[in-house]
């Protein structure tokens, strides 16, 4: 009785050993878009605006807008980090529009993922 009880644990076990990862399906299903479509937001919004189509490849993307910005739209589909020319850092990975406080021109924005900065969980001790 023992004996069968020990070689079916010791087959269980190995075969969890042996499981790929069952998480490997989602994360190949995933694709970033090629880019995400923002909208910058002077005052008034209906005539002092600008849109970029921005690379979702976590490189620095330059706006080469002059434009007072207070209000940035975007999808949400990607995060972005948005950079004002006042100092202002500004991360953004929801849907809608955000506040641009104070308003400024924003000099450069940076979307997606940078190469290498992947998510890894931490694995703690007891």
């Amino acid at each position: 009785m023992y004996k069968s009880f020990s070689i079916i644990s010791v087959a269980a076990l190995a075969s969890l050993a042996s499981a790929t990862d069952p998480w490997e399906g989602s994360k190949a299903a995933y694709q970033a878009p090629p880019s995400i479509t923002v909208d910058f937001q002077g005052a008034p919004a209906e005539v002092a605006h600008y849109v970029r189509s921005i690379p979702a490849n976590g490189q620095p993307f330059y706006t080469n807008d002059p434009l007072s910005i207070s209000h940035i739209v975007s999808d949400g589909s990607v995060p972005c980090t948005f950079y004002g020319v006042d100092g202002l850092v500004l991360p953004k990975s929801t849907p809608g529009l955000i506040d641009v406080g104070p308003p400024q021109t924003i000099t450069y924005a940076v979307c997606g993922y940078a190469p290498g900065s992947g998510y890894k969980a931490k694995r703690f001790e007891a």
